[in-house]
């Protein structure tokens, strides 16, 4: 199988750490706008997805173990905004945060994953026909010793990034992005509907062959 490999531009990242970092104690959500393109990736020339903007939601309901739409005709709003109005981006998926955990991807993410794609099919809307992107950012703040100049560093780790940044005092925060590639569920909705199944047996179908087809992207943060 080809690696599917994205791309984060620095403006992207930036906003993407400062969302998180800013409420540690608080899952985050937002937007992943983008683009596809060939890059050079370790002296070869690939097909990759390019991140260029990442716009948080600042209506969603954040909490310490989950995060949901507070507001969802702003989700609409926004939505709609960044379709028709996104200088030649598109929204490639989303983000969010897990605070003090992993960046695995949780049965409950992905069950909201599919439900989401669902209520867009039923739309009739176009988004996502294709893969869809989700990406998990752990944030673990850690109490130290002794007190540190304001600092960090970054390094990949398997197909991960990772970043330690320490701030002002004796704090500091360890940061690994993660993205998950979910396979568009639209023919499988579409079977399904004909089969004539229940809006429920439709979800757990669904979430049963996003598990078993769901892979994790190489991230890069720069040209290697």
């Amino acid at each position: 199988m080809v690696e599917r490999i994205v791309y984060i531009e620095r403006d992207c990242l930036i906003t993407l750490l400062a969302t998180v970092i800013e409420t540690p104690q608080n899952e985050s959500f937002g937007f992943l706008l983008g683009k596809l393109s060939r890059r050079k990736v370790k002296r070869t020339i690939r097909p990759v997805v390019v991140l260029d903007m990442s716009y948080p939601l600042f209506t969603a309901e954040r909490r310490p173990s989950h995060v949901a739409l507070g507001n969802i005709a702003a989700w609409n709003r926004v939505q709609d905004f960044l379709h028709g109005f996104s200088f030649g981006l598109t929204i490639m998926g989303e983000f969010h945060s897990h605070p003090q955990a992993g960046p695995e991807l949780s049965d409950f993410d992905l069950k909201n994953i599919v439900l989401s794609m669902l209520e867009s099919y039923e739309k009739g809307e176009r988004l996502p026909r294709r893969s869809w992107l989700e990406m998990v950012i752990a944030v673990n703040k850690i109490d130290i010793q002794f007190p540190k100049r304001r600092d960090w560093y970054w390094e990949e780790r398997g197909r991960r990034l990772f970043f330690r940044v320490w701030v002002k005092g004796r704090v500091r925060y360890d940061v690994t992005i993660a993205c998950h590639i979910i396979p568009s569920l639209f023919p499988v909705f579409r079977r399904l509907k004909r089969e004539d199944r229940s809006g429920r047996q439709i979800l757990r179908e669904g979430v049963k062959i996003a598990r078993r087809r769901i892979v994790e992207a190489k991230l890069y943060t720069r040209e290697s």
